[in-house]
């Protein structure tokens, strides 16, 4: 099945407009190079967990090397406003809640095993071997 990434195609311009579509892993660093090795290492993983990765470095947010908007941003900096800076991933479900935050030497494994373990990802996994 195509699908098409709505971050890609300029569709998005607030948070909300992901909602019940991705799931969102928020990396919170000014490092381009070491979001772009994490992004490119695990690619499988995050897509098949419909992950979109977003850079938060300050106030500004990227998908990939694309700067996103400000009302993007604005939306983003919203949702984590209770979080700390030292956060450095901040996993965001796709009901579009929070779902947890982890410091930077967390391994991406624990990120994927508790996605794993969410009834909705459940559903998506059995709806997959139904298919296969």
């Amino acid at each position: 099945m195509l699908t098409i990434n709505p971050i890609e195609n300029n569709q998005v311009d607030h948070i909300r407009d992901l909602k019940w579509q991705k799931r969102i892993l928020v990396i919170n660093t000014g490092d381009r190079i070491e979001t772009q090795k994490l992004t490119s290492f695990y690619s499988e993983e995050l897509k098949d967990r419909d992950f979109v990765v977003i850079q938060l470095n300050g106030h500004e947010a990227f998908f990939e090397d694309t700067r996103m908007s400000k009302r993007f941003t604005k939306s983003l900096l919203k949702k984590l406003k209770n979080y700390d800076e030292g956060d450095y991933f901040i996993l965001l479900g796709k009901d579009g809640g929070v779902k947890n935050s982890f410091t930077q030497g967390t391994e991406m494994r624990t990120i994927f095993d508790q996605v794993d373990r969410m009834p909705m990802r459940m559903n998506e996994m059995r709806r997959k071997i139904d298919r296969d």
